[in-house]
C-alpha cells in the first residue's frame, strides 16, 4: 500500500495508489470480485469530493474491469462515502466470480482489437 489513507469505511483496501487520474483505492474480496474507487479532477464527481467506482474481476493478483454484474454494467460516478460503502458491500456479496476475470479480459481484448481496427481504417482513409 502507498501512503494514501484508506477511505473512512469499515472495508479496508487491498491496495492504494496515486494515479494521473487521482487517488485510487483497490478492494478485493474472497468471491474473486473487487472494486476500483477513484477520486480526482477527471473522475465523475471528483471535483466535488465525490468518488467513481468500477467493479473488478480478479485472477490471482491480476484484475480487469467487468461490466457484467448485478451491481452495475458501467462505471458509477458521483458517489459519496456511504454510497461507496454500500456498493462495496454489494460487490462482496456477489456469488463466486472465478470465471468473471476471463470474461472481462476477453471483452477488454475484443474492444482493444476493434479500436486498433478503427484506428487503422482512419489512417488508411487519411492517406487516400
Amino acid at each position: 500500500m502507498t501512503g494514501l489513507a484508506p477511505l473512512p469505511i469499515e472495508i479496508e483496501p487491498w491496495k492504494t495508489e496515486a494515479t494521473g487520474a487521482g487517488n485510487r483505492w483497490i478492494y478485493r474480496f474472497a468471491n474473486s470480485y473487487g472494486a476500483s474507487v477513484v477520486q480526482g479532477p477527471y473522475t465523475y464527481g471528483g471535483g466535488y469530493g465525490l468518488y467513481e467506482l468500477a467493479v473488478l474481476a480478479f485472477n490471482g493478483n491480476d484484475w480487469a474491469l467487468t461490466y457484467d454484474t448485478p451491481v452495475t454494467d458501467e462505471v458509477i460516478g458521483w458517489l459519496d462515502i456511504p454510497e461507496v460503502a454500500e456498493k462495496l458491500a454489494a460487490i462482496a456479496a456477489l456469488p463466486d466470480g472465478h470465471d468473471a476475470y476471463s470474461k472481462a479480459k476477453k471483452s477488454r481484448d475484443e474492444a482493444m482489437q476493434r479500436m486498433r481496427e478503427a484506428a487503422k481504417s482512419l489512417r488508411e482513409a487519411a492517406q487516400s
